[in-house]
């Protein structure tokens, strides 16, 4: 089963190299949230570094700043 993801934020996550992918659960694991700030500011554990456009160094941390993942993780917890 597919995370719902309005489409409202589909629409705003206009660069995702993986298809969204992040959306099938078993299929694809997205990468994983080490902390957040009111779950909308997501550091990340990158499944592969330099790929995504939506990654922030941040220091020697990564931040997601892909609405669609902010989505899955504020809804979904994963």
């Amino acid at each position: 089963m597919a995370y719902e993801v309005p489409q409202e934020t589909l629409e705003r996550t206009k660069n995702c190299p993986f298809a969204f992918a992040c959306q099938k659960p078993g299929q694809w694991a997205p990468c994983t949230v080490v902390s957040h700030v009111n779950r909308q500011v997501l550091f990340v554990n990158p499944r592969e570094k330099g790929i995504c456009p939506y990654f922030s160094l941040f220091g020697l941390d990564y931040i997601c700043g892909c609405p669609t993942r902010a989505e899955i993780y504020s809804r979904y917890k994963v």
